[in-house]
Parts: C-alpha cells; structure tokens; sequence
C-alpha cells in the first residue's frame, strides 16, 4: 500500500484563446518547477463547478447518467419490458390528445437515447408527438449538435415525431426572469412564437451574431403546436436538471393562459426525479456502483478529503455514486478552521495510517476578481511547497491537478468587466522519487481524462489491482514491430 496525496488547485485549467491571462511567471514558482521535474500531462474535463469535477472523478460520467441509463438498458433490451415505462405509456396513450416532450440536448447522440426511448414504446398511440428542444450547450460548438439534432428529426429519425420548438436554457432555467419563463410556457400553449422553417439559415443568423446556444430566444420550427386539453407533458430530462420556475410555471400556469382556457385539463411528466413533487416521474433516481467509495473498498483503502463544510455534502453524494448514503471509507474534513493553511494540522490528517488518499481542495474558484485569483494562488502555491517536502520526506506520492476549471465574467485588478475562461484541460503532475528513478521504463498517457486520475490513483495506492493507470510501460519501437506471436 502507498499513501497518495492529491492537491486540488480546483478551478485552475489551460486558458483558452480570448481569455484573460491569469497567469504569469511569478505567479507560482513551486507550481512550475515541479511541472519541469516530474511527470506532468493534461486531463481532458468538462467541468466548471466542484459538483461536476467529483462527478467525473468518481464515477467517470462526462455527461448524463440516466441518458445513459436508458441507453444502456435499451441495447440490453431491458427497456421493452420495464414496468415503470410500460406505466408511463398507459397513462399518455390517448388518441385524442398530443404529447410534448420537452427535450434536454446538447449532443447529437441524445437523439439516439430519444428514440430508443419511443421504440420502447411500442405502437404509442396519440394524435400527434412535438419535440420541444432547449439547447443547454453554452459553447459555439454546440450549434454543429444542434444542426445535427434538428437534421435527424427533419429526416424522421425519430418516426412519428416532430422538431415544434427551440429555446435556450438561460430563458427557463433558475437564472432566468420570471418574464422570460412565463412568456416561454405561454408560447407553449399558444403554439406559436418566431417561426423559422428553414432552421438552417436561423442557425446561421444565430452563429453570425455570437449568440450561444443556451442564450438562443425561443422560435418555432412548425407551428400550431398548442398544448390543449388532455394534452401530455413529458420532460425528457436528466440527473442534473432542476429548473424549479419551468416546473412551477407548467404546473400553476399564467394567469394570461387561464384566461384564455378555462378549464385547461393536461398532465405533467417527468423520466426522472426534478426536485418538483408535483410533477410524478417514470423513474426513480438512478445511481452508480462505479464510485470513489466503492474503489477504496475494492483496494482495501480509506480516504480523507478536505474542504469547506458547505461542498463536503455535495462531494459525499458523488463519491457515494449519486446515492444519498454516507460514504463509509471516506472521512471528512471542515477546512473552515484553517487547516488548508496549517500544516501542523493538515499533517495529521496526511500521516493518519488509515488513509490511502489524502485529498485537499484549494478552491480558486470562489472569487470574482482577477486579483483576489492570484493572491490565493500564491498562498496555495507556498503551501504546495509545505505538502511537497512533507511527501518526499515520507515517500508520499504527491499529485497536483484540479478537477475543472472557471469560464465566466469578473472584474480585473481596475474593476473592469473581463473574460476568464480557463477550461476544457486541465494540469497533472505527479511527484514520486520511485517513478522518476523509471522514467526510461515508464511514461504518462497524454490523453487522459479526470476519471483516469481516480484510476492512477486506485493503482498507485495498491499496486496488485487491475486497472488502467496513466502512468505505463513504455513500448520499444523494436516491441511494436517484433510482437510475440499468440
């Protein structure tokens, strides 16, 4: 067994083109000369929050869990025969009254997941099937998803069912005014907002004037879609969607829509659970047995993690693998005292012989200026010298990485309004005296991902287990040509 320590510098990553530039060669001077003498890579995230970072850590899941539950249950052939969509369908099936789906995607593939999910259904029998689509992507490269999803359904890629309407999840999500959701449910009863049946050249206005994805103002690709009585709801959600004023709204709808409709009589769906009892869901909430908890206990390991008291619940629920359980091989620690900075303190924890992985969390992300970033990266910077000699003195492995990274607005040194965007990638270096006397012998991956750091991690710590690791034997040019034969 070897203790591995793991110094989270969370919300530091790679900044991309049009960012402001955070760093500079003063900044963190120990960060550096570590990066030159030791192995050191890049680990592909998509995180932008502590939340996501542990996610992906954990259980390795970039993007929904339940999309991919029902993915998988679909290929296995499960999905035909579960009670709880064969519950669903009973309650929907109606051949006087329409079914809308409001359609959470910011992938191409999720389309494939949509009709799994109708082949599934076998032989729905409603008047008619809108999709409703809210783009949640808030990159520019979501458009090439977008045109994707929408080209699919225009070729019937999904029988039976049809593109109604688009919006972007900032005009209904909890961020938005409670104009822009209102008047984003009215368009749905109303079955009419800006129509644009060549989607392509909306597509390539939308591009033209940088709008993103999730910032794209709801237009209507056919119209006449009104949610009238006896109309069915679904939300084609997933894992991490809880747009609270959306559910609110659908089921208390505006006063503007009673108005018009009477007595409106139509029901609410969800797949999965959204944080709104009022509106029932298909499935219960689906968890994972791959997961940070579960690993210590296949390697016979504990693990300390350290961070502010208001994370530690959130980081239990995805080391646990979304499960609302305690996790029993992980102990936490408050870093409100000031351990994170004491080192009398933090070697306690570190030297405890009962942890496997020690792991702490100096979070950049906490602040909103540009200067405010920098000092508290040279304190964990002075304090990553600290944990360094503490390691080698023990023969510690020493791990520094961050699990995601920061893209939003601040302010700089001035108080002028700037872009940061550090993201996508994000550093690994590994500090350990035994692998840098193999480095002729051995290497690290360089297409590594957040999950592969648990992994190496795993690895390292009980070397007897099987599992992939980023750090690997090199291969001699002679070895590829000259493979033994079987």
């Amino acid at each position: 067994m070897k203790k591995n320590v793991l110094f989270l510098i969370n919300g530091y990553a790679i900044e991309q083109k049009g960012s402001y530039s955070l760093y500079n060669e003063n900044l963190a001077p120990n960060f550096d000369l570590y990066v030159k003498h030791n192995f050191f890579t890049k680990l592909t995230t998509n995180a932008l929050n502590y939340i996501d970072g542990y996610r992906e850590f954990s259980i390795g899941s970039k993007g929904s869990l339940n999309y991919t539950f029902i993915k998988n249950e679909a290929m296995s052939g499960a999905l035909d025969n579960n009670s709880e969509l064969l519950g669903l369908k009973s309650k929907i099936n109606n051949p006087d009254s329409k079914l809308h789906v409001l359609f959470f995607a910011d992938l191409e593939s999720n389309v494939d997941v949509l009709r799994d999910f109708f082949e599934s259904m076998k032989k729905l029998n409603t008047k008619e099937i809108f999709v409703h689509l809210i783009c949640t992507s808030d990159s520019m490269k979501g458009y090439k998803d977008l045109k994707g999803i929408l080209a699919k359904f225009g070729y019937g890629y999904v029988p039976g069912v049809r593109v109604a309407s688009v919006v972007g999840s900032s005009y209904i999500d909890d961020e938005a005014t409670d104009q822009d959701v209102d008047d984003y449910v009215t368009s749905l009863f109303y079955g009419y907002s800006e129509l644009w049946r060549e989607s392509d050249q909306k597509i390539s206005n939308l591009m033209a004037s940088n709008t993103l994805p999730n910032k794209i103002k709801t237009f209507c690709v056919n119209s006449r879609y009104e949610i009238a009585n006896n109309d069915n709801i679904l939300l084609f959600n997933y894992d991490k969607l809880s747009y609270t004023k959306l559910m609110d709204r659908l089921v208390n709808i505006p006063e503007k829509i009673r108005r018009r409709y009477e007595n409106v009589n139509y029901n609410v769906y969800s797949l999965f659970p959204t944080g709104y009892p009022k509106i029932p869901a298909a499935f219960k909430e689906r968890t994972s047995d791959i997961c940070v908890d579960n690993y210590l206990k296949k390697i016979y390991s504990k693990a300390a993690i350290v961070d502010e008291k208001s994370r530690l619940n959130a980081i239990n629920h995805c080391c646990a693998g979304l499960k609302n359980v305690l996790c029993e091989n992980i102990d936490y620690y408050d870093s409100s005292n000031g351990i994170l900075y004491n080192l009398t303190l933090l070697s306690e924890v570190i030297n405890n012989s009962k942890y496997g992985l020690v792991i702490l969390n100096y979070n950049i992300d906490v602040f909103n200026n540009i200067q405010d970033i920098r000092n508290e990266f040279q304190k964990i910077d002075e304090m990553l010298s600290h944990i360094y000699r503490l390691c080698k003195d023990r023969q510690y492995t020493l791990l520094v990485s961050s699990l995601y990274g920061i893209k939003r607005k601040m302010l700089d040194a001035y108080g002028n309004e700037i872009f940061l965007n550090l993201s996508e990638r994000v550093p690994l270096i590994i500090i350990d005296d035994e692998l840098n006397k193999m480095k002729k012998k051995i290497s690290i991956y360089p297409f590594g991902e957040i999950y592969d750091l648990s992994k190496t991690i795993y690895k390292n710590i009980n070397r007897s287990y099987q599992i992939d690791s980023l750090i690997r034997e090199k291969q001699s040019i002679f070895s590829l040509i000259f493979k033994k034969k079987k």
